[in-house]
């Protein structure tokens, strides 16, 4: 099995970035002018990397991922995905992902930002840590912000930069608001602030009405959990195979791991056709 060790120069391990616990971070006077600073000698992707973190990946997130790949098979004859990322989670939870439709927008990196808003959200207003689906939701979503900040290139579309920096001054501006809070009562005044009537950045608006639609419904974190285990095999397949190239130069990735995974099962299902 690929993903379990056969790749011996990979550390095993993914990255994390969550956005909104990074930005309630910044409401202090000396992180924001470091942060500004930053901006001004052209060197905010340095400051942002620093607010990553590295974690093992478990043997959850492992069993997951594998079984989201063989149970899909959404693969043409060139070996790749026929539906657009969250199609497929989409299709299994129909009434919890309804919202997908009109918020799915038009570009990968757009939707990561706006999804993963929506479920840091969610997990705050429903408090269900200790839960293994929690837990696999959130290093997933952290994963693929990981990836936005990081390394962009692993990830289909092209960098919105501009969009990820927006995005966070106007968290900045909620946040200031509640220094030291805990992250309900910061999720409360995102939900409050940036919700529907908030034209200045409509994937905020649209991360507040899907967490408002999707909150206290059951079954809310398998859909959840679903939904980013397919942007993740999205990303892996249609990445660029140059950047596929270099990680697997400088160690792997976990992106990387599973593409390999999924031209694996692409190849053995060929193989069967022939």
């Amino acid at each position: 099995m690929i993903m379990t060790g056969s790749s011996r120069r990979w550390s095993g391990s993914m990255g994390q970035h969550n956005m909104l616990r990074f930005r309630a971070r910044q409401v202090d006077l000396v992180s924001r002018y470091l942060g500004d600073l930053s901006k001004m000698l052209r060197l905010g992707g340095w400051w942002d990397r620093r607010h990553v973190w590295t974690i093992d990946v478990s043997e959850k997130v492992k069993k997951c991922a594998e079984d989201w790949m063989v149970s899909t098979g959404d693969m043409n004859t060139m070996g790749l995905r026929r539906t657009k990322w969250g199609g497929l989670a989409r299709k299994r939870y129909p009434e919890l992902l309804k919202e997908w439709e009109d918020y799915k927008l038009v570009d990968f990196h757009e939707s990561v930002i706006c999804w993963h808003i929506a479920t840091n959200l969610i997990l705050a207003k429903i408090d269900q840590w200790g839960s293994d689906d929690v837990e696999v939701v959130s290093v997933l979503s952290n994963y693929m912000m990981f990836l936005l900040v990081d390394s962009p290139d692993m990830l289909p579309g092209l960098p919105q930069n501009w969009l990820y920096e927006q995005t966070c001054k106007q968290l900045d501006t909620i946040c200031e608001q509640f220094t030291g809070s805990p992250s309900k009562e910061i999720a409360n005044a995102i939900l409050k602030q940036g919700g529907p009537t908030n034209s200045e950045n409509p994937r905020l608006s649209y991360a507040c009405v899907i967490a408002e639609d999707m909150l206290y419904k059951e079954g809310v974190v398998t859909a959840l959990k679903m939904l980013w285990l397919d942007f993740l095999a999205y990303a892996a397949n249609r990445c660029n195979r140059e950047a596929h190239a270099r990680k697997l130069g400088s160690g792997g990735e976990l992106l990387t791991i599973m593409w390999l995974y999924l031209e694996h099962l692409h190849q053995v299902k060929e193989g069967r056709r022939g």
